[in-house]
């Protein structure tokens, strides 16, 4: 079992550390597109994109059992409108799930294994990656 999710598929790359990875970026970059871009291709890791407060909440109350590999990637999207001292317990608990997170405010969260992520997006092509990575 790797603790790495690769992919590298005509424009869709993706190289992400099995951990939560923080993704700081500004509007527009490709983020919240990126799970329908990777829908494209049949064998691109899932995205399960939690976006909205119904989301966050099913998240709360299915808790690991949202995702089902763990080759998923979960994407908390917004996540600065939705965190809660729940959804930080649910996923600071979880060992080998691969966490990407939207914050743009991102002061400080409380979790011990944790990656910066980039994402890139040119209009054709995306990269998403954790920083540390070659």
């Amino acid at each position: 079992m790797s603790d790495i999710i690769y992919y590298n598929q005509g424009d869709l790359y993706i190289k992400l550390f099995k951990c939560i990875n923080i993704y700081e970026g500004m509007s527009a970059t490709g983020k919240t597109f990126l799970p329908r871009f990777a829908e494209k291709f049949a064998d691109a890791p899932r995205f399960v994109r939690i976006s909205t407060r119904k989301d966050y909440e099913a998240l709360i109350s299915k808790g690991k059992d949202i995702i089902s590999s763990e080759d998923d990637i979960l994407f908390l999207d917004r996540f600065d409108l939705f965190e809660s001292k729940e959804v930080l317990k649910i996923i600071g608990d979880w060992k080998n799930i691969c966490v990407l997170i939207d914050y743009k405010q991102f002061i400080g969260l409380p979790f011990e294994n944790m990656k910066v992520a980039t994402i890139k997006f040119d209009g054709k092509r995306i990269e998403v990656k954790s920083e540390g990575i070659v």
